[in-house]
């Protein structure tokens, strides 16, 4: 979880990320103890980049990553993902989670990329 993550890092303010006006009402009924009891909500790129720069910053510290191989070795940066309407429907909460497990990134994307392999022309004609 993400949430985890950021409190390793030192990030232990909950307002860094919240508005302080909505913690208390979202967590009213918080029992301790209790695990789940905020319902989810999906933020976007402009409340990640609040802190992580901009994603051009992002896809820069990731340009090493291995995270998304395929099965014929091809490495994939997972922030610069090839511009196809598929594409354009990810953001950050796609992968990243703040307060749930973080997916299985390939699992994810072998949605699609159902040969396990990150190319579209292996099955479908580009156009």
């Amino acid at each position: 979880m993400l949430a985890c993550a950021h409190s390793k890092k030192g990030i232990t303010n909950c307002v860094v990320c919240h508005e302080p006006s909505q913690i208390a009402p979202k967590h009213s009924n918080v029992q301790i103890g209790q695990k789940k009891f905020i319902p989810a909500k999906k933020y976007g790129p402009q409340e990640c980049t609040k802190c992580h720069s901009d994603m051009n910053a992002v896809a820069k510290r990731t340009e090493n990553s291995t995270v998304l191989t395929d099965s014929k070795g091809k490495v994939v940066n997972p922030h610069v993902l090839p511009a196809t309407p598929s594409h354009q429907k990810i953001d950050c909460a796609t992968c990243h989670r703040v307060h749930k497990k973080p997916v299985d990134i390939n699992r994810t994307c072998y949605g699609c990329h159902h040969t396990k392999e990150y190319n579209c022309s292996g099955c479908h004609n580009q156009k």
